[in-house]
Order: structure tokens, then sequence, then C-alpha cells
């Protein structure tokens, strides 16, 4: 009797552990997911202020709301060689990513020379 008792418990905590291990990997999963969405939404920003600043060499940025996420568009003209430097701020729920572009301006065509995600 001691022992059918003994394996019964054994085994409920195995199964109890198992739970919380898929758990874990559930919520390990979902801000992989999230995180990701966040990166999209930060690279459809990137690449509205390009389209933007192709229309409108002026323009500089703004707030844009979009259907997984929102973001916000900060594009400054630095003083070297460098016609713009695009910052993108994207949030998707809970987390938030930054991409930076550094572009040149070519007959009003926006060249890309650099585009890389900063940590926050």
């Amino acid at each position: 009797m001691i022992i059918v008792v003994m394996i019964s418990t054994i085994a409920f905590l195995m199964a109890y552990s198992a739970s919380l291990l898929g758990l874990g990997d559930l919520q390990i999963t979902d801000s992989f997911e999230q995180g990701s969405l966040a990166l999209g939404v930060a690279d459809s920003c990137a690449e509205e202020a390009l389209y933007r600043l192709r229309l409108d060499n002026n323009y500089n940025g703004g707030n844009l709301v979009l259907s997984d996420g929102s973001c916000i568009i900060e594009i400054i003209d630095p003083a070297d060689a460098v016609d713009r430097q695009i910052t993108v701020t994207a949030t998707a729920g809970a987390y938030n990513r930054k991409i930076q572009l550094a572009v040149d301006l070519l007959n009003n065509e926006p060249i890309i020379l650099t585009w890389q995600d900063i940590s926050l």
C-alpha cells in the first residue's frame, strides 16, 4: 500500500514538473513572437519613412499607428557626409524595438548606407 502511494506521489510530481516546463516554454515562445512582431513594425515604419522621404526631402518623421503596433520616426540631418539619419522606435504589445538607418539622398532617391537594430 505504501509503495502505491509513493509511486502515485512520484508520478504526480513528475506530471506537475512537466506542466511547469510546458508553461515556461509557452512564455518564451510568446516573448519571441512579440519581439519579432515589434521588429516587423519597426521595419515597416522604416520603409514608410524611406517612402515619405522619397516623396518629400523635408520629411522629418512623426508617429505611425499600424494594425500590429505603433512607432515613432525621427529623421535628423547630421552635419557629416550622411544626408539623413532615421531612427525608428516601435512598440508591439509590451515589447519595443529600435532601428537606425543612415541614408544618402541621390536625386531625391534615398540610398541606404546602414540599417541596424539598436539595443534598448
